[in-house]
This record gives C-alpha cells, structure tokens and sequence, in this order.
C-alpha cells in the first residue's frame, strides 16, 4: 500500500517532509504488540543503560578501539584474542540460522535494532501527526500554520531521538564520560563528533525516512530465509480454507461462507506494505500487526480469532508440525559446539602472555668475566584486573642469570609492560652457536608459574674446551 500522500501531492516539500517516504501505516494494538513493545523497552532499556554502569575505574562495556581492547565487564578482549569476536559473529549467524529454521524471522519482529528503532519513530510520528488517516490528511493539505508545526516537531523530535542513540552508541567505543567531559570542555577529539554526527544522519535516514527499505533492499536475510525455512517452520501466515473465498460483511449475516470480509486492514498496518493473504513473501517481517488488526475485525463480526496467526505451513495444511528434526539438530549442535568453544577459550586463557624479543644491534655480548649475555625486550600483558607481582627466571643452560633493574616485576591490571633485561651465562655451558632457554615469570608470592616463553641465546660459533687445551710441565 504506497501512500496516498506522495502520489497525489506533487509539492516536493510534502514528499520531503512526509515522515516515511513509502509507506503509511495504520496503528493497531493487541497481543502481539504488546509483547513486542515489552520487547522494545527491554532493547533500550538495556541498549541506553549498560553504557552507564562502571567496573573499577572504567565503563563496565567498552570497545576500546583506539588502544585495542573489549571490555567486557571483567574480561578484556585483547587484539591477540580476536578470534574470539570472529567465533562470536560466527556463532550468532548459526543461532540466527536455528531461530529462522523453528520459529521463522522472529529476529526480524523483536531482535533486529532497525526494527526497534523504526518502531519507535513511527510512534513518535503517529503521536504528534496522528493515524495513518490524519497523516494522509495532513500531508495532502497545504502549508498552514498546524502542518509546519506539526511537521517541524516531528523532525525536531526525530533529530532528537537520532543525537540520543547516536550518543549512546558512539559511548560505547569512546565512552561517556569522556564524551560528556570532552563537551564541556571543549576538548573533545573531532573524530567522535565526526562519528556521532554520521550515526545520527543514519538513525534519522534509516528509521524515520527509509524503514521498510532498508529491509527490502539492503538486509540479505530475507532473501535468503527461504532456504532455512521449511514446512514445519513458525510463520505469520494467512489461512485460505477459512478466508477464501473473500466477501464483504453486511451487518446482521450470520451465515457467511468464508470469514475474511476483505476489510484489507491487514494491509494498512503493514509497514512493510504488503498482503499477507498472498501467502510467505521476502518483505515480511513477522511484525505481526495483521494479526492483531484481523483479530479485532473478527471479534467484532463475532467469528473465531486467528484468521491470520503464527502457525507452520503444514499446521494450515492440516498436518502435524514437527520441532525437533534433523536440520534443527544439526544447527542446534553446531551452535552449543561453537558456545563450548567459546566458554573453554575464557576459561584456560592465560593471565598473563609474554613476549620476547631479540636485540638485533649484536647476536651476543662477551663480558670482561669471560661470561656471555644476550639481550632481550620483554613484553608482558596481564589480562587480568589485579595487579601481579612476579619473578623472572631463566632455564635451558645451566647457571643462567637474568640481570634487569627489576626483579620481582610489577604487572599492572589490565596493562602491557615492557621490560629490557640481559640473561648470562658461562662461556663454557654453552653449546656453539645457537643455543634454546626459556624464561619464565613466576608468581612471587605463591611460586605458581604465569607465563613461560621460548627463545633463542646465542655464543659464539667456536666455544674453548679446557679438557683439551695441553697442560705446561
């Protein structure tokens, strides 16, 4: 149902100005938008609040790109760990795929943001424009003193609405409390005003202009649902052995054949604008504002509700739905394999990792004692939110002696150090040439070993061997 405003009013400002520039809907309320709405408060609640909740002396989630790390209340992603978000996308896909094959696109109809956000921007216009009616009304009328106001407060709010979650957003990368310091000190980093302000042009385009589109032209997921829905899957559908054929209500006839009355009222609060009753189509979302409005004309023509209704294509058919079959099977354990995966990695990551690195000026370094020293860089992270206090030792070559400025070592929380130390060992205990120790960082106060790393110690490619040097009578 293309809207009527745009076709008739030739006025570019009238298809500007006009909320959404496809399609007018029709307010409905009932069960299932009462849960969906629950739903949607639930979204922001959660989405506008986490940013305000702290952990130590940061914010509790925060994807800290600018110094590469996640936060994720005690745990941090570092830039190493990557691979665990690629096996989180991963894994969110799969679910998707398992929520599509048994309860169809009920992502698209309470998870997906896009939908929330639209959701909130069509009340907003409804609120202050009125229904669908009063909307065509108005933006068929012309430029008065009610349309600017009313046109211009719906633009105000929107653009208010769209700063808000923009806002929130950008705070989780940058955080908001630097945000907030960074206004009011006029110091914040162009860069984030850059970032808040495209965010915001895109919430306003997405959810106030563009809605249904985006869905039908950008999103993929309902053009390729069709290959993990099957008969057995839940969907919004139309049941043609009780609606068809259509006929219109007349007042007082009690005995009609078929209970659709072709009201098309199921149209009208469409937001994607199409007839339900023409059967499973990409566009649809599962919103299921059809249902609603199709229960409320039946429950005022006194017929049975549930003329259109969540069921499976074989449920209409007069077959039996079957949940638990090999599809669902199959994603259902790919999906726990994938969470184990995930859950194992958290659990037996290391506290602390640890890097060597070579000084590459000079292979070795002979010592006046006759000694041989290598030089190192070391780089330490802890992980964790606790500061560690560790020893470095060294082993591979017998009588090995690191020399650093400080040993036991102070790791702060969620940090990386770096370290310059110099490991010694004798001339005589090292085999020529290219020689393997391991240092390693041990917990000071308990012995527990933290962090081992492999390297390399050099001497030089002849070593003397006193047991066979000729001894002077």
């Amino acid at each position: 149902m293309i809207t009527e405003a745009k076709s008739e009013s030739s006025d570019w400002r009238s298809w500007f100005f006009s909320t959404s520039l496809g399609i007018v809907v029709k307010h409905t309320w009932g069960k299932t938008q009462k849960f969906r709405t629950l739903v949607f408060a639930l979204q922001f609640l959660l989405f506008f609040g986490i940013p305000w909740l702290r952990w130590g002396d940061r914010q509790a989630v925060l994807f800290d790109i600018a110094n590469r790390k996640f936060h994720l209340w005690g745990l941090t992603v570092w830039p190493q760990e990557f691979y665990l978000l690629t096996l989180l996308l991963i894994t969110f896909a799969l679910t998707l795929f398992l929520a599509t094959a048994v309860v169809g696109r009920l992502f698209c109809s309470v998870g997906c943001p896009h939908t929330a956000m639209t959701s909130l921007f069509m009340e907003i216009e409804r609120r202050i424009q009125g229904d669908r009616m009063a909307r065509l009304k108005l933006a068929k009328s012309p430029w008065n003193a009610e349309k600017i106001t009313k046109v211009a407060l719906t633009h105000a709010v929107y653009s208010l609405a769209s700063a808000l979650l923009a806002f929130t957003f950008v705070s989780y990368f940058t955080g908001n409390h630097q945000i907030l310091s960074g206004l009011a000190t006029g110091t914040l980093h162009p860069a984030v005003l850059v970032g808040w302000a495209i965010v915001a042009a895109l919430v306003y385009g997405f959810a106030g202009h563009f809605r249904e589109k985006i869905c039908q032209v950008a999103c993929p997921y309902g053009r390729f649902q069709s290959v993990m829905i099957d008969p057995n899957s839940l969907i919004v559908a139309y049941d043609v052995q009780r609606g068809e054929p259509r006929g219109k209500y007349r007042a007082g006839q009690d005995s009609m054949a078929k209970d659709c009355v072709d009201c098309s009222i199921c149209v009208q609060v469409c937001p994607a604008g199409i007839d339900i009753r023409n059967g499973l189509q990409m566009e649809c979302i599962a919103c299921a504002r059809c249902i609603d409005a199709c229960d409320d004309v039946m429950t005022k023509i006194k017929r049975p509700t549930g003329l259109i209704r969540y069921g499976s294509l074989n449920s209409f058919g007069g077959k039996e739905t079957r949940i638990i079959r090999p599809r669902v099977l199959i994603y259902s354990a790919v999906v726990m394999l994938a969470l184990g995966g995930i859950a194992g990695t958290l659990v037996t990551r290391p506290t602390v990792t640890t890097e060597v690195i070579r000084n590459r000026s000079a292979l070795y370094r002979e010592m006046p004692d006759g000694r041989i020293a290598n030089v190192y860089t070391l780089r330490t992270i802890n992980k964790s939110i606790s500061p560690l206090v560790v020893n470095l030792e060294a082993s591979g070559i017998e009588h090995l002696e690191i020399l650093t400025g400080t040993n036991p070592m102070t790791l702060k929380p969620d940090s990386v150090e770096s370290l310059t130390l110099s490991v010694i060992a004798p001339t005589k205990a090292c085999e020529p040439g290219v020689n393997r120790i391991r240092i390693l960082l041990r917990d000071a106060n308990s012995g527990q070993l933290r962090s081992a790393v492999d390297t390399t110690f050099m001497a030089p490619a002849t070593v003397p061997d006193e047991s066979k040097e000729t001894k002077t009578p």
